[in-house]
């Protein structure tokens, strides 16, 4: 008598490979992450220990706002829930730009980041942490003008019709790839 073969074992995914996007987004995905836990603890500190007018708490309830959406946003893409890829987009808008003048410093940033600079120093800077800083008057430094390359691109590819096709592939997945619109054939057209 034979035996029927076993079936084969399931296959687990990690955390990282449930969604199908590129690593660099993953990563910074997960690095936001840790960015928006480490910039929220720092924001409440300093709501707590902080006695500054109503601009100053005003700034800090924002920036708890924005690292709540990040965090929350970069945890439900890699749990691979594809309703969250509009919010870590959404995350990348307010670390684009890093910007110093005389008068005038913004910097926010969560997670992994490279800082193309010109100015005052002109190179580039990297890292992984989380900061805010917003000032006004008179700030030490000259000017210096960044973009975050990392938010940059990670924006660029949430963005972009592949990014969409995909979200579409998994939320229907026995849908023909040609009703995605991507490398379907012509053959049978009329």
């Amino acid at each position: 008598m034979s035996e029927l073969p076993s079936a084969p074992a399931p296959k687990t995914a990690s955390a990282l490979s449930m969604v199908g996007m590129p690593r660099l987004v993953k990563l910074a995905a997960a690095s936001q992450v840790w960015g928006s836990a480490v910039g929220t603890w720092a924001v409440v500190r300093e709501l707590t220990s902080s006695d500054g007018g109503t601009v100053w708490g005003v700034l800090l309830a924002l920036a708890l706002v924005y690292y709540t959406l990040a965090g929350v946003s970069a945890l439900f893409v890699l749990r691979g829930r594809r309703r969250a890829m509009p919010y870590l987009a959404l995350a990348q808008l307010p670390q684009l730009i890093v910007l110093q003048t005389a008068h005038f410093k913004y910097q926010l940033l969560s997670g992994l980041y490279v800082i193309a600079k010109i100015g005052a120093f002109t190179g580039a800077e990297f890292g992984i942490m989380s900061s805010f800083a917003f000032r006004w008057g008179t700030t030490a430094g000259d000017w210096e003008l960044g973009v975050n390359v990392v938010a940059a691109a990670v924006l660029w590819y949430l963005l972009s019709p592949a990014a969409q096709r995909a979200a579409e592939a998994s939320r229907f997945p026995l849908r023909a790839l040609d009703q995605l619109g991507g490398g379907g054939s012509d053959e049978g057209a009329g």
